[in-house]
């Protein structure tokens, strides 16, 4: 399998709730137009200060995917990314302190 990974150091210490990174845009195994979208605070509707960790891509794939962030990982099957798959509650990152 293909392996797309991103390395994230400019995050910073203090994580503002639904502030989003995006990354850029990259292709897996024929599937063009895929992006990572990391909330390090957390979205709306994440428990606590934990971040959320979506996949999105177009509409007409149906894919299998790893996300990992830190020791966390949640597997995606059979998912249609056109509204982005992940999860809103990850762990944050050692050391991080969410801002709301």
């Amino acid at each position: 399998p293909e392996i797309w990974s991103w390395h994230i150091s400019q995050m910073g210490q203090n994580l503002k709730r639904a502030c989003r990174l995006r990354s850029t845009t990259f292709s897996l195994m024929g599937i063009p137009e895929l992006r990572v979208h990391l909330y390090p605070g957390g979205r709306d509707v994440s428990h606590g200060s934990r971040c959320s960790l979506f996949l999105k891509g177009p509409p007409n794939f149906l894919v299998d995917a790893r996300l990992w962030y830190g020791e966390e990982m949640i597997t995606l099957e059979q998912c249609c990314l056109g509204q982005g798959r992940g999860i809103p509650h990850f762990k944050p990152p050692p050391g991080a302190k969410a801002v709301h």
